[in-house]
């Protein structure tokens, strides 16, 4: 087997190639019990294969919609987080700051209950690449004042009122995405 190859077990789930990343850690059996499984000694993050979620993510989705919904009723604001975030911060551009932290904790509170309720711990598959990481919150960031908004806020509520400008911002945060999709899993990872 290629070095470069997916593995040779494509049961290989999510979980598994975590718990495996995480003994290799920590020991070398584990090493010998991943090169047994896959044919590799080392996993790396692009080698994680993303699970097919469709119940899941059509229920995340619809509470989305619910809480960008609720937001527009009671308080008349679009759920845009990165407008939520700028008014808890001065200058402050909205008068009730104290809605803003109280939806921001609630984003940040939201892991700890799906945590409690599941039993286990939440994953994700970011980079423990500082830097890297850094750099992409200012991309993210740079995207979101140029953009006039974030994902959330052009994504879910402009599509929904029918913006123009929405659709266009995302067509192009999609389009980001799969492109870095790809240079991630495929030009630099692979």
């Amino acid at each position: 087997m290629q070095e470069n190859q997916w593995p040779r077990n494509p049961v290989l789930t999510f979980w598994q190639s975590k718990r495996i990343c995480s003994d290799n850690a920590r020991d070398s059996a584990a090493g010998e019990r991943l090169k047994e499984s896959t044919g590799r000694r080392n996993i790396g993050v692009m080698d994680v294969i993303t699970p097919f979620t469709p119940v899941a993510s059509t229920i995340g989705g619809m509470l989305i919609g619910l809480s960008a919904v609720l937001l527009m009723l009671f308080n008349g604001r679009i759920a845009g987080i990165s407008g939520i975030l700028a008014r808890i911060f001065p200058p402050y551009s909205g008068a009730d700051a104290a809605s803003a932290v109280a939806f921001v904790l609630g984003l940040m509170a939201a892991p700890l209950c799906y945590s409690a309720v599941i039993g286990g711990p939440v994953s994700q598959t970011v980079s423990a690449n500082a830097v890297l990481m850094a750099i992409a919150g200012l991309l993210v960031g740079f995207g979101t004042v140029y953009g006039s908004g974030c994902t959330s806020g052009h994504g879910v509520c402009g599509l929904a009122r029918l913006s123009r400008r929405s659709l266009i911002a995302t067509v192009v945060f999609m389009a980001m995405g799969f492109a870095t999709v790809f240079v991630m899993r495929h030009v630099i990872g692979g």
